[in-house]
């Protein structure tokens, strides 16, 4: 490995065409926690964290091995890892941590789910809180209906037990802060017939 690649701040690793490793930079070995000389000599597929999905083992599934870019979670290191293959003689692996990214990308999601789940439950509640208002209103109305109706008839003049009087129904409200009307019988002046 040459001096530039050895001490670049990116992880590094060279490998023959068939996969076994020949030198790799001093910022490998921390990240795979694995150590510098037993990575040197071993197989790419044996000494490399492995992962589920094996895409690195399918980058040198062919001599020389394709050129491949992913990123995939090492249950191992308990790391995600962004690999680049690129081809060549030797071939060189660039290796970096994702995992930060990964995990606030993941928070970000989760909150953006929490934050969903707030507007539909929102959703829920005004729509509820309207049929409950829109049914109260009806049934208030309909309750209120026969007292608007005997309150109209209350309010008009009408004879009484005799021509020489007549009794007015009113609506005359009770003290202040009590919301109910009080019906009173109010005396119209008695009128006088001509002798």
């Amino acid at each position: 490995m040459d001096d530039p690649l050895h001490d670049a701040p990116i992880r590094a690793i060279e490998t023959t065409p068939d996969g076994k490793i020949t030198a790799v930079n001093e910022r490998v070995g921390p990240l795979t926690e694995t150590d510098r000389d037993v990575l040197v000599g071993s197989d790419i597929q044996t000494g490399f964290p492995s992962t589920a999905a094996g895409t690195l083992t399918e980058a040198f599934a062919d001599t020389p091995p394709s050129e491949t870019d992913f990123t995939e979670y090492y249950p191992q290191i308990d790391r995600w890892l962004a690999v680049r293959v690129v081809p060549g003689d030797p071939v060189r692996l660039y290796v970096q941590d994702r995992t930060a990214e990964h995990e606030a990308d993941r928070r970000a999601d989760r909150l953006n789910r929490r934050l969903d789940r707030v507007q539909q439950i929102d959703s829920l509640i005004v729509t509820v809180l309207q049929r409950i208002i829109h049914h109260g209103t009806a049934r208030l109305r309909k309750s209120l209906t026969p007292l608007i109706s005997l309150a109209r008839r209350c309010c008009t003049t009408s004879a009484g037990p005799s021509e020489s009087s007549s009794m007015r129904f009113c609506q005359r409200p009770l003290k202040r802060g009590r919301g109910r009307m009080s019906s009173t019988i109010c005396r119209s002046p008695r009128k006088h017939r001509a002798g």
